[in-house]
Parts: C-alpha cells; structure tokens; sequence
C-alpha cells in the first residue's frame, strides 16, 4: 500500500513537473496558436478598449481549425495593468465562422455573423486578473477567427484557449 501511495505520489509530482515546463518552454505573445494536442491557446494578446459592436476594430487573435472535431470548450482569462474606468466592463472572444460567406460578410460588410462568444467580466475581488466561466459549442464550421474585444476602458493582456474534442 505504501509503495502504491509513493509511486501515485511520484506520478503526481512527475506530472506537474512536466506541466510546468511545457508552461515555461511554450512561447508568449504573438497571433499564432499554441498547439497542445487537442487545445489550442492564444496567450499573451494586447486588447485595447474596442466595442463589441465596432468590428472594424477587433484584436484579430487568429484562427482555429475545427475539422473533425464535435465540440469546442472555450475558456478566457487576463490581466489588466490599470484601474477599469467604467464599471462592469467586459473582455471576451467572438469565433466567427472562416468560411465564405461568412469571412465576406466580416470582411465587406463589417458584421459578425453566427458568432460563438465567451466573455469575461472585470470583478474588483479579484481585479487585476479577470476569467470566464468555461463555455461548450457544438462545432459548425472548420475553422474560426478569433476576434477580441474589451469594454472596460482600459488596455488588458488575454488569454484564449480551445478545447477540442471529437
């Protein structure tokens, strides 16, 4: 038994080694995607204030290949380095479908069209850091643009990760 114990100790340890190093190895920043299997990350991303509404002005993240897979989770967590001017401010990801028509559409005639969303509200419990409540949609299409908004005022660092599964 105390064998048992030690080793499922030892594997534990060796997996959170492991975790922590593929963390610090993987890169920061930037608009390409972080493959880790089956999760895609977008981490380090700028969002400066930008409506919702105003899709000309979107953090364009990147994309994420959907092909083959049935559902999706999404999850979205940050930073801000200053105080939210307006209270209940939110930051959040909008997937939009990457396929024409729906790339036109965005493109030509500025509108999100079917958009998955996942959003994040800034808290002042836990301000600076803000996440969202992890979110499952079925997979419609085979690839999405990530696009980026923030409401609450000020500049925030963000993070977007997909989970896919088949």
């Amino acid at each position: 038994m105390g064998h048992r114990m030690f080793s499922s100790v030892r594997n534990g340890v060796a997996l959170f080694a492991f975790a922590f190093c593929l963390c610090r190895v993987l890169p920061l920043g930037g608009t390409e995607p972080v493959s880790m299997g089956d999760m895609v990350g977008f981490r380090g991303i700028l969002v400066p204030p930008v409506e919702k509404s105003d899709v000309t002005k979107l953090i364009d993240a990147g994309t994420i290949d959907a092909d083959g897979f049935t559902y999706i989770v999404l999850n979205l967590a940050g930073e801000s380095k200053e105080t939210p001017t307006r209270p209940g401010g939110t930051v959040g990801a909008l997937l939009v479908p990457d396929v024409a028509p729906f790339d036109k559409v965005l493109t030509q005639l500025n509108v999100v069209a079917v958009p998955l969303e996942i959003k994040a509200s800034m808290a002042a419990e836990t301000y600076p850091y803000f996440w969202a409540k992890q979110a499952r949609f079925d997979v419609g299409f085979p690839r999405y643009r990530v696009l980026l908004y923030n409401t609450t005022g000020v500049t925030a660092t963000v993070a977007v990760f997909a989970y896919r599964s088949r």
